[in-house]
């Protein structure tokens, strides 16, 4: 049925075929030339006929001087037209086109919209979901970061299990060559919370540098998914850095935001840790270079 059993009276598409009588017809056929039809097949003429429901039938037969043939046979012609672009078209079925005009609409019906709403926000999230990391697949990540981001790191292992006497640190990075302060590693104690305070930072500083690995390391980091903008934090990392550079050791934050504006350009990892379809959403397209070895950084040493 060319009118894909619906009414096709503009605006209604009210579907007309009843799945409890087994599809049998619910709406009416009209005969849109009401005069001279003649008798026998020029009544089951079906060009000459246009589906409503009751309601719309009633309409039109009420009041036949403003629905005269033309224009009930522009209604049959653009909703057959619709049915056919939904269900893929046929060739025996006219196509009005997009600028046809139904007669005795009002123009602005016709007219195009006033305003579009602005366009669907999409934009990738500003920070990756570490809290949904475990605190061990946390480590891992670091590791797998640490070693993309340090460019002389020759080896980059985590340093302890549970309940093991650590030193103030999870995984640290052997440098070769060495920097110039002779210290041959970067250490790093790895916290993914929600929030630091400013005495827990000075407590991590302090279990560092009565640990072991004080007098080794060129460098102290502290990774975590907290975020340290805040005055208070930022003043006491300050603080810290100070404390460290006492004993010749530089201290680096990758907070949430540092590691998140990295491992966008990084998505191998971030697929391996946060699933394909966060990669496609969070990291920057590839560049259009033909250099497929990924990105590089500036080394911290």
């Amino acid at each position: 049925m060319r009118s894909g059993g619906r009414c096709a009276f503009p605006g209604c598409g009210r579907y007309l075929l009843e799945p409890s009588l087994g599809g049998a017809l619910a709406g009416e056929l009209v005969h849109i030339e009401r005069h001279g039809l003649g008798t026998g097949d020029s009544r089951q003429d079906w060009s000459r006929l246009i589906l409503l429901c009751s309601a719309h039938h009633a309409q039109v037969d009420a009041d036949p001087a403003k629905y005269p043939a033309p224009l009930l046979r522009q209604f049959k012609q653009r909703h057959e037209a619709q049915i056919s672009r939904l269900v893929g078209g046929s060739a025996d079925l006219v196509d009005v086109g997009t600028d046809s005009r139904i007669e005795g609409l009002p123009d602005w019906l016709e007219e195009a919209p006033t305003s579009v709403p602005a366009p669907v926000a999409a934009s990738a999230p500003l920070l990756l979901p570490f809290k949904d990391l475990q605190p061990r697949n946390f480590e891992r990540l670091i590791v797998r970061f640490a070693r993309r981001l340090i460019g002389n790191a020759e080896h980059v292992q985590l340093f302890g299990e549970e309940g093991q006497k650590q030193d103030g640190i999870d995984l640290y990075l052997r440098l070769h060559p060495a920097p110039t302060s002779g210290r041959g590693y970067v250490t790093i104690q790895c916290r993914n919370v929600t929030a630091l305070t400013p005495a827990g930072i000075l407590k991590l500083v302090s279990e560092f540098l009565v640990g072991r690995w004080a007098d080794e390391s060129d460098a102290f980091v502290l990774a975590t998914r907290a975020r340290t903008e805040r005055t208070e934090l930022a003043l006491a990392i300050e603080d810290a850095a100070r404390k460290l550079s006492l004993a010749g050791i530089r201290f680096w934050i990758w907070d949430g935001d540092f590691l998140s504006d990295q491992l966008r350009l990084l998505p191998d990892i971030v697929t391996t840790f946060f699933g394909e379809p966060t990669r496609r959403l969070f990291c920057l397209p590839p560049p259009d270079s033909p250099d497929t070895s990924g990105p590089t950084f500036k080394t911290h040493l």
